[in-house]
């Protein structure tokens, strides 16, 4: 989560300044958790905000999902099954 959030203030703030060439817009930051929700470990109250936070920095999670298998033009990812 942390680093979904790093890179989309690199994408918004860094990539804008130092490669003009380079479109921060274009940028798709991906969060595959395959949780319900983000830091299971805090309250839900946190998890909450923290989403939102992550959501206002252009970062879209995807929850209860998991990454299955990864290549070099695509991310290929399954479903939580239903507890």
């Amino acid at each position: 989560m942390e680093l979904a959030g790093q890179i989309a203030e690199i994408a918004r703030d860094t990539l804008r300044r130092e490669f003009r060439a380079v479109d921060p817009a274009e940028a798709v930051i991906l969060l595959v958790e395959a949780n319900d929700r983000v830091l299971t470990a805090y309250d839900p109250r946190l998890s909450a905000k923290a989403l939102q936070a992550l959501r206002r920095l252009g970062v879209t999670p995807i929850l209860n999902t998991r990454v299955v298998h990864v290549n070099d033009r695509s991310i290929y990812m399954k479903p939580r099954a239903a507890t």
